[in-house]
Parts: C-alpha cells; sequence; structure tokens
C-alpha cells in the first residue's frame, strides 16, 4: 500500500482576494479556482495512487467545518484512492470544539472518506488511529496560549462558552487515554497513528524549539511511542516538514504551510508501508 502524507493546506488561503469565501454556511469553495489544489491533483505523486493506498492528511485543510468538508469531497472526486484525515486546531474555526461538530462533518462525506476523532479505521491489514490529540503546555504558558493561538479566538467549547487551554487540555488527556486503549489491543497488521499536533518536540524547528507557544504545537508522547511502537505515526501543524525515528517508529509531516512559508513546488510525502 502507498500512503500519501500531507497536511496544512490552508486551501482557504489560496483564491484571489476578491472570491469570498464562506466559512459559516458551507457554500462551496471554488477549488477549480484554486492553483495549489490544481498543483496537487495534477501531480505524478497524486495520480499514481490507485484504489488499493492511501491519503492521509493531518489537519489544518481549511479554515472551518464546511471547508474541510468540501475539500475532502472535492479531492476525492479526483482520485480512487481512500482518504482519511483529521481535524486540525484551524479546522474548528467557527464551531465548537464538541462532538457534534465532527459528526455533521462525517456524515456529509463521500464513500472512502474517513474524518477520525479518537476513532481507527483498517484497510486492507493497516489501521489508521486519529484524533487531533491537541497538547500538554506547561501551566506557566496557559496565559499566553490562550491570548496568542488562533483557537482561543475562533472556536468554542460544547458548552457554547470561547474555548479555553482547559478545554483544549480535557480534549488532549482524552486522547491519550484513547491512543493507549487503542494501541495495546493486538493487532496482526501494520499501524499508522495520525494526528494533528506533533508528538515529540523533536518536530519542532530548532528556532521554535523554546519558544514559549512551542508547546501549543508539540506534547511529548516518546514514552507511549516507545512502548506501543507503531510503524508510523503523521503530524501536522508545524510548518516544516520531519522525516525521522523514535524506536520502531518513524515520525513524519509534509505541510504545504501559509503562501508566504512556501519553498517552490508542494511536493506530498509518499511512502510504501
Amino acid at each position: 500500500m502507498h500512503i500519501m502524507i500531507c497536511s496544512d493546506l490552508h486551501w482557504d488561503k489560496d483564491f484571489d482576494p476578491k472570491i469570498e469565501l464562506d466559512v459559516l454556511t458551507g457554500r462551496a469553495y471554488p477549488l477549480n479556482q484554486n492553483a495549489v489544489f490544481q498543483q496537487l491533483i495534477s501531480s505524478a505523486e497524486f495520480n499514481t495512487l490507485t484504489a488499493d493506498d492511501l491519503i492521509c492528511i493531518a489537519g489544518d485543510v481549511a479554515e472551518g467545518a464546511a471547508g474541510i468538508r468540501h475539500c475532502l469531497t472535492e479531492l476525492r472526486a479526483h482520485t480512487a484512492a481512500t482518504i482519511v484525515a483529521v481535524m486540525g486546531n484551524h479546522d474548528y474555526a467557527k464551531t465548537a470544539l464538541a462532538q457534534i461538530t465532527v459528526d455533521q462533518i462525517q456524515a456529509d462525506l463521500p464513500e472512502r472518506v474517513h474524518l477520525l476523532d479518537n476513532q481507527v479505521v483498517e484497510l486492507a491489514g493497516v489501521r489508521v488511529l486519529g484524533c487531533t490529540l491537541w497538547t500538554n503546555p506547561d501551566p506557566e504558558f496557559h496565559e499566553v496560549g490562550q491570548n496568542l493561538m488562533p483557537e482561543y479566538a475562533q472556536v468554542d467549547n460544547q458548552d457554547g462558552q470561547p474555548l479555553s487551554v482547559t478545554d483544549t487540555l480535557a480534549a488532549h488527556h482524552q486522547s491519550v487515554a484513547w491512543l493507549n486503549a487503542e494501541l495495546a489491543k493486538p493487532f496482526t497488521g501494520k499501524t499508522v497513528v495520525m494526528t494533528h499536533h506533533a508528538p515529540s518536540f523533536i518536530s519542532q524547528h530548532d528556532k521554535y524549539r523554546f519558544d514559549e507557544l512551542s508547546e501549543f504545537f508539540c506534547v511529548n508522547l516518546e514514552d507511549l511511542i516507545n512502548q506501543h511502537q507503531p510503524e508510523l505515526w503523521i503530524h501536522g501543524h508545524l510548518h516544516e516538514p520531519v522525516d525521522y525515528e523514535l524506536e520502531a517508529t518513524r515520525i513524519i509531516s509534509a505541510p504545504l504551510g501559509y503562501p508566504d512559508e512556501r519553498k517552490g513546488n508542494y511536493r506530498p510525502a509518499v511512502l510504501m508501508i
């Protein structure tokens, strides 16, 4: 099985400024006018995928629930491969960090498109465990994260109140408990974990390694990784690609990032598992 890996596509950033995008009502993003989307679906990496292959998207597809729903649907129309994705912090914009948000998106997705939120899907002897993950920042950084990270200004909690670090911390603990339980289950095939947030600070670029916001991008799950040793862990959120190993686990990220961060044509990662 080939797996194409990408994240942080932020496709809402790639339209002519004259095009008004509506992340609230779900009016379709005109992806036929999006040069980066067209570049991806025209790439050799994308067009060599078959019905036996997998596309893994580790979050931040577009701004808001309507954006990720529409973009995943449009992407599926151009490939026979199965698509598996997780929500990023930007995908929750203008909505709530609540199960109903994910349920509503999932209900509208076409066949062979899976949006995972503390959920697992099995495909041809490969299981993919997916969640946003969030992080466990040191309490001394809670206030700065609350003030500077976009999710706390753009997302509500399940009670309709502005999202807080306390809310994302609770979501993180729930996801870690779920990952531990799921990874402990016997499985004879290969295991892929996909999260939006990075599971190790090794993924963080050196220039941000000691930034006070770094703990809102990465969390140290190295003990969990070493205990369960999944074959592959895919993440996003950081806009620099990584590819390294922790014990028997390969950790990889292949982000596109914002328009002003990009270096030439985007090349998603493709590997065999």
